[in-house]
C-alpha cells in the first residue's frame, strides 16, 4: 500500500504504531461514517472506500487518524488521562459540543495528522495534498486551547498535554 510506505518514509514512529496496532482494515461502501475504530474490536479499523481520484490522500489521512485513536485508547486503558471525561465543551472538529474525552481524542488525532502531513508536504510536494497540514494545524490549536483551559488531567494526562503543547510549539513546517 503506497500510503503506508509514504508514512514509513516520513514518520517511522507512526509507521511502527500502525504495524503494531492495526491487525485488519475493512473497507466498506456507504455514507455518514468515514472511518471507525473502537476499543471493543481493538486492532480493527473500518474505512469507507475512497473515490479513486483521491484514494492516496484519503488513506494517508485516515490511517493516521484511526491508528491514533487506537493508540490513545490503549493509553487510556491504563490511565483515564483526564478526570472530567464527560464534561462537555466545544470540539475542534465538529460543530456540536462533545465530551472532554472526545475533545482529547480529536486533538490527539489532529496533532498526529498535522505532524505526518507537514512532513509529507515538505518531502513530497508533488503529492499535491493541498493545505491539509494547515487545516489540521488550525483545528489542533483550537482543541489544544480547550484542553489547556478545561481538561482536568491525571498525572499522565498532564504529561500528554505538556507533550502536545511543546511539540506544537516546536513543530516547524517548511
Amino acid at each position: 500500500m503506497k500510503a503506508l510506505d509514504l508514512i514509513r518514509q516520513v514518520d517511522l514512529e507512526m509507521y511502527a504504531e500502525i504495524q503494531t496496532h492495526v491487525a485488519i482494515i475493512k473497507l466498506f461502501d456507504g455514507r455518514g461514517i468515514e472511518g471507525l475504530s473502537t476499543p471493543k474490536a481493538f486492532g480493527a479499523i473500518w474505512l469507507q472506500a475512497p473515490a479513486h481520484e483521491n484514494a492516496l490522500a484519503w488513506f494517508l489521512e485516515h490511517l493516521v487518524h484511526e491508528c491514533s485513536h487506537l493508540h490513545l485508547n490503549a493509553m487510556m486503558a491504563f490511565d483515564p488521562l483526564l478526570r472530567n471525561p464527560n464534561e462537555v465543551n466545544r470540539s475542534p472538529i465538529r460543530l456540536d459540543p462533545r465530551p472532554m474525552f472526545q475533545v482529547l481524542h480529536a486533538t490527539f488525532v489532529l496533532f498526529r495528522n498535522m505532524r505526518v502531513h507537514s512532513r509529507l508536504h515538505a518531502r513530497f510536494p508533488e503529492l499535491n495534498l493541498g493545505n491539509t497540514w494547515q487545516e489540521f494545524s488550525a483545528q489542533f490549536e483550537s482543541g489544544l486551547t480547550v484542553l489547556k483551559e478545561f481538561m482536568k488531567p491525571t498525572r499522565r494526562g498532564q504529561k500528554l498535554l505538556d507533550s502536545l503543547s511543546s511539540k506544537s510549539e516546536a513543530l516547524t513546517i517548511v
